[in-house]
């Protein structure tokens, strides 16, 4: 497997990848690839310029089969954080390949001069929570019912992952 900064040119993986894990209708917030290849290469192309960065992961045969991105937020106070955004194929879960996507997108991320990093997750996704602890993620929150689907609510978990040199005070 192979860990590296995405490209434009990854575009056509990524919506593919992108697509894949949201029909499964479990880990993310849309039930399919809400852009088409051009939107998947403005997205790239947007985290970079605005301060962030995408890794992808690929097989050896050149598939994308995860994706981990940081973006940053446009308002100066909140500059010094950033949201994670992650997804890996179904088939190349439960690997090591999340572990090892999100050390490398959190070391790209303190490169990059970011203190904290952000992400929401949904409540019933227990294995990503649990990978995200073990990691030194923390919660920071849980909105109830937050998300609807097919007629069950779940719940919102915001967690967070200070970067900075110090321990922000309580």
């Amino acid at each position: 497997m192979t860990v590296r900064t995405a490209t434009a040119d990854d575009a056509p993986g990524v919506h593919a990848l992108l697509d894949s894990v949201a029909r499964e209708r479990r880990w993310l917030l849309n039930t399919e690839a809400y852009w088409g290849v051009d939107g998947q290469r403005h997205w790239i192309q947007a985290v970079e310029l605005g301060g962030g960065t995408m890794l992808i992961a690929e097989a050896p045969d050149g598939q994308v089969v995860a994706w981990a991105d940081v973006s940053r937020p446009h308002a100066a106070l909140t500059h010094h954080t950033a949201t994670l955004g992650t997804g890996i194929l179904e088939g190349y879960r439960d690997v090591g390949l999340g572990r090892a996507l999100l050390s490398a997108i959190t070391d790209e991320a303190s490169r990059l001069g970011i203190e904290k990093l952000d992400l929401t997750v949904r409540g019933r996704n227990e294995r990503a929570i649990h990978l995200y602890e073990s990691l030194g993620w923390q919660h920071e929150g849980r909105s109830p019912r937050a998300y609807k689907q097919d007629g069950e609510y779940d719940d919102k978990v915001m967690m967070g992952l200070w970067l900075g040199e110090d321990e922000p005070e309580a």
